[in-house]
């Protein structure tokens, strides 16, 4: 084993079991956006307000999104602390991290919580499909997966879930293909009633700067956000993961062994 995959290891190891909460971080990081007059909207709201050709909102922009991939615990906290600051975000929830008491809190003090979907993933993973050329002659399966998961949804929580955030697993870098291709069909997409897909173009053109978090040690791609907030750039636009904030050590072990587990199945 060479000494990259080595560094690599111990650093997965630090993140997921040992690294102290950088929760401060998180609050230091609304506080400055506060601080810069920034305005803060939950995604379908921003959509909303600039669909078509309607202008930006006045004054600066900060979108806040989080992927609740894994720990549950830590987006409630970091919502906790949007909620004392009165800063709005958007929480998109895997069916294995759906919570719908906190997901009606975060609807009622007007953010947002809908569905972090990966139906390609989930029958590409069960059904052992190995190319682009499956999934697409399976999409139709794929689509009335997803047309079932997000009305039980809707029923099950009682909100309206009109944008969702496509997720993303080892088996979509694997095949090259990820599951926005679901709501690619418009006509599909009006018949299941979503308006907006994070990843849409209509979503994204009017964001002037795009930061994501990532596991330790580099945090953030590309950069700090509070570089462009500082300098005042229009709208910024900032994705988090609750797992890059706090370790909680239980579920990232549940998380890496499924995770193995699942692609030794599929390799196998």
């Amino acid at each position: 084993m060479g000494s990259n995959a080595i560094t690599t290891i111990k650093n997965r190891i630090f993140a997921d079991f040992f690294m102290p909460s950088r929760l401060g971080e998180f609050e230091q990081l609304l506080k400055c956006a506060l601080e810069h007059e920034y305005r803060t909207y939950s995604l379908l709201q921003f959509w909303r307000m600039t669909e078509g050709e309607k202008k930006l909102p006045p004054g600066n922009t900060l979108l806040l999104r989080h992927d609740v991939d894994t720990d549950v615990a830590t987006a409630e906290r970091m919502w906790e602390i949007e909620n004392s600051l009165s800063v709005k975000s958007t929480y998109f929830f895997r069916l294995s991290t759906l919570n719908i008491q906190l997901m009606k809190r975060i609807e009622d003090a007007g953010s947002e919580a809908s569905y972090h979907y990966e139906e390609v993933a989930t029958i590409c993973k069960r059904d052992r499909i190995r190319s682009q050329q499956e999934v697409q002659n399976r999409l139709q399966d794929i689509r009335a997966l997803f047309a079932r998961n997000i009305k039980q949804l809707r029923e099950r929580t009682g909100l309206p879930m009109r944008s969702v955030a496509s997720h993303g697993d080892f088996i979509n870098r694997r095949l090259g293909i990820r599951n926005v291709v679901i709501l690619q069909d418009l006509d599909f997409r009006k018949r299941v009633d979503i308006d907006v897909e994070a990843y849409d173009e209509s979503a994204m053109r009017l964001v002037e700067s795009q930061y994501s978090d990532q596991a330790y040690p580099s945090f953030w791609i590309p950069s700090n956000p509070t570089l462009a907030i500082k300098s005042g750039t229009r709208v910024v636009y900032v994705l988090v993961h609750p797992r890059h904030w706090r370790t909680a050590i239980k579920e990232n072990l549940v998380d890496d062994i499924r995770r193995l587990y699942e692609e030794m199945k599929y390799s196998i």
